[in-house]
């Protein structure tokens, strides 16, 4: 209530001058000043309105913490498409008055902000809030066909088109490096990116992707120039986070893992459907046989494509053969039971079909395969076979792992930072003292993906620390929660097997049993009483 009487007057606009290049339009800019008083003081302005050819409009707002009080002046500017112009804002707190502290008023400060271009500069005795970190620096727009690229040089800036083409992304390169660029930064748009980052990254410029989600410009005034210049501005002052983009080998070693990973989950739809088509022919296999993938599996659908019935004759003739596995469990009659169906002619070709894709995708993934395993230098299959150790984990899955995190862990201070990277460890969302949802956050998908299928796998191993682990958090938690739980665990062991060099040791399954035992066997007795058990009495 003291700083009801602070707001008397607006900020005006001195004229534009002519700009040296064309500005189509201008976004939202934001003014801040940071005064220290103890008592109400009154601000006044001055200045002439901008000319009819230009529309404008700004707000005014005060707010106060403690005795410090922060003025925010928000100027909005918009330009005709066919002018060219720039603008120059000025606004002045002149000397305060009596009603200030005598230390206050002693200092006589005068607070002048000036906009030029696109980004601000505050000057108070000299100091600047807004640091550049870069003075020429480039914000890029990337689309499929188009490219916009807006490059600072101190106060003036320069916008370009480009297409996606290799030859105009080679002309871009030259440009920047023409102009001494030090850093360019683009979004992580699709996969349109990579071509424009693989070029910029062997012409020797510093490049940069950031999540799109970081650098959300102001709603309701996007355009590709505009974004582009909203990106330069950010990349100048350094408030843009770069994501992590490994070296080119480690790229491509991740491109070969995932593309075999499709591969899996195509085939796995490929045997949903054979079990589908099966079952819509009345024949039971999955009944009577584990893995409907396997070599018994597939001999038996190669007899039934003959059109022949299986008898007890033929029965005893195919377990000859080895056609039927000597080591199925069902009973004879059983079998011959579940495997007389009645299938139609078109039944027959689509599962004839089926089972030939299914061969050409179980060709490819071993091809893969081998392909991984010899793309793979030295020091990352000596990684991948160090964290196989690890409950839970294969030869598959370390590759995986391997493809995504490299073998260099010095760019993660600590294992927390990387499990907060990954999307593995509990998320922070505090108000007012409260705790509310502590989801994770969106991580790499495919390293969270491989490291919650391999907890799944961990936790069978009744021995382990791992199981433990999950039936003390499912108690009270929930699987799901219990399994991402087990992942955070094992990624936090890679992290220290990788960095540190040590092998993996299990704390075993009685691990928490080491701790608090008085208190557990008080707890777990008087759960015995509530069940109706009394202690014997032992006679002296």
């Amino acid at each position: 209530r003291r700083f009801l009487s602070f707001l008397t007057h607006i900020v005006s606009l001195s004229s534009p001058n002519t700009c040296l290049s064309n500005i189509r339009s201008i976004d939202m800019c934001f003014f801040y000043a940071v005064i220290k008083t103890e008592f109400p003081i009154k601000l006044s302005c001055r200045g002439h309105l901008a000319p009819p050819s230009m529309k404008h409009s700004y707000n005014f707002s005060v707010t106060c913490h403690g005795f410090r009080c922060i003025l925010k002046i928000t100027a909005k500017f918009d330009f005709y498409l066919s002018q060219q112009l720039a603008y120059k804002t000025e606004c002045e707190l002149p000397h305060l008055n009596h009603h200030l502290s005598s230390r206050t008023a002693a200092e006589g400060r005068t607070v002048k902000y000036q906009k030029t271009g696109s980004y601000a500069v505050n000057s108070i005795h000299g100091g600047s809030i807004m640091e550049k970190v870069y003075d020429k620096c480039c914000g890029i727009d990337v689309h499929k066909k188009l490219i916009i690229a807006c490059f600072k040089k101190g106060n003036q800036q320069e916008i370009r088109e480009f297409g996606a083409t290799t030859r105009e992304l080679l002309e871009m390169a030259d440009w920047l490096k023409d102009g001494g660029c030090e850093m360019a930064a683009m979004e992580s748009t699709a996969s349109y990116w990579k071509p424009l980052y693989n070029i910029l990254e062997s012409s020797g410029l510093n490049a940069i992707v950031v999540n799109a989600r970081h650098m959300r410009a102001v709603p309701g005034r996007k355009t590709d120039v505009k974004d582009a210049e909203w990106i330069a501005d950010l990349l100048m002052h350094g408030l843009l986070r770069a994501s992590y983009i490994p070296d080119k080998d480690q790229r491509e070693l991740r491109e070969l893992v995932r593309y075999r990973k499709s591969l899996v989950r195509e085939r796995n739809r490929e045997l949903n459907r054979l079990q589908k088509m099966l079952e819509g022919a009345n024949i039971k296999i999955s009944g009577t046989i584990t893995d409907i993938n396997g070599k018994s599996a597939r001999n038996i659908l190669e007899y039934i494509l003959s059109g022949k019935q299986i008898g007890s004759a033929e029965y005893d003739i195919l377990y000859e053969k080895k056609v039927i596995a000597h080591n199925l469990k069902a009973s004879k009659e059983q079998i011959i039971d579940d495997l007389n169906g009645i299938m139609s002619d078109i039944q027959r070709k689509m599962l004839r079909l089926l089972l030939k894709h299914l061969d050409e995708l179980n060709a490819i993934i071993n091809e893969l395969d081998d392909d991984i395993d010899n793309f793979m230098k030295p020091q990352e299959k000596q990684a991948a076979k160090a964290i196989q150790d690890i409950p839970g984990i294969g030869n598959t899955s370390a590759q995986a792992i391997i493809s995504v995190l490299g073998t260099d862990m010095e760019r993660f201070p600590s294992d927390g930072h990387l499990a907060s990277w990954a999307g593995l460890c509990p998320g922070d969302n505090e108000s007012a003292k409260k705790r509310k949802s502590g989801k994770t956050r969106k991580g790499n998908a495919l390293l969270r993906e491989t490291l919650v299928v391999s907890a799944h796998s961990a936790v069978k191993n009744k021995r382990s620390y791992f199981y433990a682990q999950f039936m003390r958090i499912s108690a009270h938690r929930g699987k799901k929660r219990a399994y991402v739980a087990v992942a955070h665990s094992m990624l936090i062991a890679i992290y220290h097997i990788l960095k540190d060099g040590v092998a993996f040791q299990d704390l075993g399954a009685d691990y928490y049993n080491q701790f608090n035992k008085e208190r557990k066997i008080h707890a777990y007795l008087k759960k015995l009483k509530a069940l109706g058990w009394e202690a014997p009495v032992v006679a002296s």
